[in-house]
């Protein structure tokens, strides 16, 4: 599962096969948030400037990430395209598509 889950963020544009050549290394925040940069823009470009603004330090940003500062990241990337929790409770096959056991 994971594989075909990391075959489809490449697809997406969200990674490149380079970054995961060596997927258990500590990232940046710059790293980071630039994956979500790619994420946001998925959403629509209409996000992206909003988000660059906010995220403007992280992605200038060499420092490693905690796991709770990614959590954060992608709270706040999500508050920036207007995703809430109904939204997502309803997204169809939300559950068959977690990776959450991984």
């Amino acid at each position: 599962m994971v594989d075909e889950e990391l075959l489809r963020a490449i697809s997406y544009g969200i990674v490149t096969q380079g970054e995961l050549t060596n997927s258990s290394r500590t990232i940046t925040y710059a790293e980071f948030c630039a994956m979500l940069t790619k994420v946001v823009a998925m959403r629509g470009e209409q996000y992206v400037p909003e988000w660059e603004t906010l995220a403007a330090a992280a992605l200038q940003s060499d420092e490693p990430m905690q796991q709770d500062d990614a959590l954060l990241a992608l709270f706040e990337a999500s508050v920036v395209m207007g995703i809430d929790r109904e939204q997502i409770v309803m997204m169809e096959d939300w559950e068959g598509r977690s990776t959450a056991a991984d």
